[in-house]
């Protein structure tokens, strides 16, 4: 032991200081100073001078009570105490009674009478356990009675003077002092001793019988699908619970037991109790979901799943609060229930839904822009990578699975493996869009949905008017300041920057063509076109195809192949020659050549001596007033020559 005197009077929780106790059997009050504390049913009071100089607070303890206070010394008629030294021993004035007497009515202590509680003669040596001083009023032991402090002898009872006698009490005490006596600490400066059941009285007097404070358990109970649990609906199962607890009692700590058949510290099957703890106790507990029994939810794929916990005063009460996701119960006063409620998991399984999506023609959709959803015993609805679809806990049966989003793709059947490709016996996937889970199954469905393919639409008449952004499903290619020579792919759209550009597209396709104002030779092959070649005096030859033609004021020899055409030549000499359809041709006021094909042409020549042989179809020939000659050639033509010496043909109107 260390050099602590320990003094013992009730089962109550420790107090500070100056403190009065609570639940004491007396009309007044007591205090606690220096090391006392209170224990369970007794005061503890502890003098450690070992941690001296730094620790003095606890070099005495004292316990002191007010009851007499006012009473005439000679007047008190019974003082006892129950005590026992723990550590090591009693010596001399420790432990002791102590008085604070008034012996000349100023309402001051004037000094203490000391009575000892060690065994005469010497006080010292006292053995363990419980004993009781009996009532020192009236002892005579040698020495037991210190009155040296008001001016009295070292005695029994009877020394006391008058001026003692007559002298007012200004309080009782118990007080433990180690510095008393070396040899009673064992040499190491501490003392312990332990009271209880302190007596004092008058004619109606005071007994202290510090009572232990109430005890209160905390019941567990297993609920399964809100009932008891019993061996059928919880299949004879066992579920450990971890616990923690803090109580003055058995103090601090953790552990846990299990919910079971047979109860823990209780006679029925699934419920528990906990041990007697000191009123004001901390206590909580938690279901272990880590093994095969119960898991967290249903997604753990065991029986049951933890689906919350109550508490309440009674086991009924406990049933009808509302769940939680913890249990903790602090500073306990009545006894407790908390049920653990557990929910069966039915057959289940787990169902993903991916999308891929492929955009190898243009098409600019996200994996998210679809919502795929599956509808069965639990319908699942979501985009890609939303939990709703992501491993979604689903109940086994037949599910048919779908998606919506945006139009231009084309879906693929949905592919769906089981566990990871892993081993599945009993999965299912009965066609396209149907699968069948059974429990335990861990199921990925992936459906594919590939852009469909745009054409390329022709190109517009107004392309070169931006010349520098391509239209849609074209490739733009920019020429040089220079003289360009170069060989283009289909639905390319090249751009020349003012030389002497020769330009080939000699592959079948859409084209788009823009060049600047110098001489410029291009050669296209069958397919749609723009071609706006600028000023200069240019040799533009196409195939076959719809397309639009417009030069500047140089003379221009345009050949076209069969299609519906635009062609506007501008100022120059000019000399068109196109296939059969529908042609819309416009030239300047020069003399021009223009020469089409079967189809219904509107042709408007301007001014200057020009020559248009419209061929076959219902044309609509205007020229200027200039001397032309104009053909109209077969079907209902109508010409307008204007002015001048015209020589039309083959015009009906």
């Amino acid at each position: 032991m260390t050099n602590k005197l320990t003094t013992l009077i009730a089962t109550f929780i420790a107090v500070a200081a100056l403190l009065a106790f609570g639940g004491v059997r007396a009309f007044a009050a007591s205090s606690l100073f220096g090391g006392a504390s209170l224990g369970l049913g007794y005061v503890s009071l502890v003098s450690d001078g070992s941690d001296n100089p730094g620790n003095t607070t606890n070099d005495w303890s004292e316990v002191s009570f007010d009851d007499m206070n006012g009473v005439t010394f000679s007047d008190l008629a019974v003082l006892s105490a129950d005590f026992d030294v723990t550590d090591d021993s009693c010596g001399g004035g420790s432990p002791r009674f102590q008085i604070a007497i008034d012996d000349d009515n100023d309402t001051v202590s004037d000094g203490n009478i000391f009575v000892y509680l060690g065994p005469s003669p010497s006080f010292s040596g006292c053995t363990g356990g419980w004993q009781n001083s009996g009532n020192l009023i009236g002892n005579e032991d040698a020495g037991r009675w210190d009155y040296t402090q008001l001016g009295g002898p070292l005695g029994g009872y009877s020394g006391a003077t008058a001026s003692i006698q007559n002298g007012k009490i200004l309080g009782i005490s118990i007080v433990v002092d180690s510095y008393w006596s070396a040899a009673a600490t064992g040499g190491d400066s501490e003392m312990t001793t332990n009271i209880d059941n302190v007596v004092m009285k008058k004619l109606v007097g005071s007994t202290y019988d510090f009572e232990a404070p109430a005890t209160v358990t905390v019941s567990i109970v297993k609920y399964v699908d809100g009932v008891h649990a019993t061996a059928g609906n919880a299949s004879s199962l066992s579920f450990p619970i971890d616990a923690t607890w803090n109580a003055v009692n058995i103090g601090a700590g953790a552990g846990s037991f299990a919910l079971s058949t047979i109860g823990f510290n209780n006679p029925n099957p699934y419920e528990a109790t906990t041990a007697e703890m000191t009123s004001g106790a901390d206590y909580s507990v938690s279901e272990d979901t880590s093994g095969p029994n119960v898991g967290a939810s249903c997604a753990d794929n065991k029986p049951f799943a933890l689906a919350g916990y109550s508490t309440g005063d009674t086991e009924g009460a406990a049933a009808g609060a509302a769940t939680s996701s913890s249990a903790v119960l602090a500073g306990i006063t009545t006894d407790k229930f908390i049920i653990v409620w557990n929910e069966t998991c039915e057959d289940e399984g787990t169902l993903t839904l991916q999308k891929t999506v492929v955009t190898d023609s243009g098409g600019t959709a996200t994996d998210t822009d679809w919502t795929l959803s599956a509808s069965g015993p639990t319908p699942i609805s979501g985009v890609e990578g939303n939990a709703s679809v992501t491993n979604a806990v689903v109940l086994a049966g037949t599910y048919d699975l779908s998606e919506s989003g945006p139009g231009g793709y084309t879906a693929s059947d949905w592919v769906c493996t089981a566990n990871g490709g892993g081993p599945a016996p009993t999965f299912v996937q009965d066609d396209g869009d149907t699968i069948t889970i059974s429990d335990g199954d861990d199921i990925t469905c992936v459906i594919t949905n590939d852009d469909d393919f745009v054409p390329t639409p022709p190109p517009s008449p107004t392309a070169c008017d931006t010349p520098g952004v391509a239209p849609f499903g074209y490739t733009l290619q920019n020429g040089t300041a220079g003289n360009d020579n170069v060989t283009i792919a289909p639905f390319t759209m090249f751009v020349g920057f003012g030389g002497y550009d020769t330009v080939n597209g000699p592959a079948d396709g859409n084209y788009i063509v823009c060049t600047g104002a110098k001489t410029d030779k291009i050669t296209l092959g069958n397919g749609d076109f723009t071609i706006s070649a600028g000023e200069g005096h240019n040799n533009i030859t196409t195939g076959n195809g719809n397309g639009y033609i417009v030069t500047g004021s140089g003379n221009d020899q345009v050949k076209t192949g069969n299609g519906t055409q635009t062609i506007q030549a501008g100022e120059g000499y000019n000399w068109i020659l196109t296939g059969d359809g529908d042609k819309n041709v416009t030239t300047g006021s020069v003399g021009d050549q223009i020469y089409t094909g079967a189809g219904s042409d509107t042709i408007n020549a301007g001014g200057g001596y020009n020559k248009v042989n419209s061929g076959a179809g219902n044309d609509t020939i205007t020229s200027g007033p200039n001397n032309d000659n104009i053909d109209g050639g077969a079907d209902f033509d109508t010409c307008n020559g204007g002015g001048g010496y015209d020589a039309i043909t083959n015009c009906e109107a």
